[in-house]
């Protein structure tokens, strides 16, 4: 089994085959200073095998730390790397087959303006790649700890590798910033993603709790939900959006929701949905006098049973910060935990990705593995 920290999500791709990324992991050192190796795209097949199909780091000027894939209409694989490129470790865009030839097709950071620090993609209905950079961009976020233009970007990318910025976040104090997760596009045709900061709301966290927004395949932007209003609002959304078969859209903050006695403040985290209408909706909020449904959910997917399903990083039966719980949830609010890791160190802990392989089986990947370090855990689970 190949080691490594594990990010983003599975995909099962059109050879039946399972693919992802891992942070790090895989032969090569990009990092001179230290020993972080640059990371991997793993192939996992339907009976558990795991093998490597690309290790970053391979080519001169590659990226390195890897964030996600995605299968486009050719069949090939694509995906970003929030480092490495050709100007200044901006992170790039590339595209690797299912046999593993891989190109570079663009490094982010080429004018004070790019964006850099990619988060994900989206193969749009037109064919091209939509998505969103950290930072960079025309504007400055003061609250943000980096240097230069950092408020982050949406931009629209050709296959062939041709970025358009269509927006730079950051332009008033309500708009939202340093967006994070991959966009998702919605049944109306514009796309909707988070901010992890930024909002008209500013009381519970510094810097704001962060919102949805909406934004037109030509950049026009519009905020469909700033999180912050009440005490019980999630807070700092961080990971991406999903689209059910209704065409609702659901997300999941880490922290928020007025849950009790968590290690972060205000909350253990919220699950919520949006439609493309803007209707916005908290279904669950966690660890609210019940720490066994585990706290700050890490991965949501939406099942063919018409139930979400996911992780969470932390708490569960076990009750350590570390430990983590898979669990079912309803549209309505009703949560089923389905199963608790850990104690942490001993056994795998930190779930942090699920996907569905058919109804009732689910492969997931722990970002701790017990025994093994910091080596993750690819795990099957089975509904009765």
């Amino acid at each position: 089994m190949p080691d490594g920290a594990p990010a983003a999500e599975l995909i099962k791709a059109s050879d039946g085959n399972y693919y992802g990324v891992m942070v790090q992991g895989g032969p090569n050192t990009c990092r001179p200073e230290s020993p972080i190796s640059c990371g991997a795209i793993r192939k996992v097949t339907p009976s558990g095998e795991e093998s490597i199909l690309y290790a970053f780091g391979s080519i001169p000027q590659d990226g390195y730390t890897p964030l996600m894939v995605l299968q486009a209409s050719d069949g090939a694989l694509y995906g970003v790397t929030t480092n490495g490129g050709k100007f200044g470790g901006g992170g790039v865009f590339f595209r690797v087959t299912l046999s593993g030839e891989y190109k570079v097709i663009y490094s982010w950071g080429r004018t004070e303006k790019d964006g850099v620090v990619p988060n994900g993609i989206v193969q749009g209905k037109d064919g091209n790649f939509y998505g969103t950079t950290s930072s960079g961009g025309e504007f400055r976020c003061e609250i943000i700890p980096v240097s230069g233009n950092n408020c982050g970007t949406f931009f629209k990318m050709t296959p062939s590798g041709q970025q358009t910025v269509l927006h730079s976040f950051g332009s008033s104090k309500v708009d939202g910033y340093e967006p994070l997760g991959t966009v998702v596009e919605g049944g109306d045709g514009n796309f909707y993603g988070i901010t992890h900061l930024g909002g008209k709301f500013t009381s519970n966290t510094e810097g704001g709790g962060g919102t949805v927004f909406r934004i037109t395949p030509q950049g026009a932007l519009s905020i469909v939900h700033d999180f912050g209003e009440t005490a019980n609002d999630g807070l700092s959304p961080n990971r991406s959006l999903i689209k059910g078969s209704d065409g609702v859209i659901y997300g999941m903050t880490p922290s928020g929701g007025g849950g009790d006695s968590c290690a972060w403040q205000f909350g253990c985290g919220t699950i919520f949905s949006v439609t493309t209408a803007g209707a916005f909706r908290q279904i669950y909020a966690f660890a609210k006098g019940n720490f066994d449904d585990g706290a700050g959910p890490s991965s949501i997917l939406v099942s063919q049973d018409g139930n979400l399903y996911g992780t969470a990083i932390s708490r569960g039966a076990n009750r350590c910060d570390s430990c983590g719980t898979v669990f079912r949830l309803t549209k309505t609010g009703v949560m089923t935990t389905l199963f608790s890791f850990g104690p942490a160190v001993v056994e795998p802990s930190r779930p942090t990705n699920l996907v569905e392989v058919r109804p009732g089986v689910f492969f997931g990947l722990n970002e701790w593995g017990g025994q093994k370090a910091n080596g993750s855990i690819f795990f099957k689970m089975v509904l009765n």
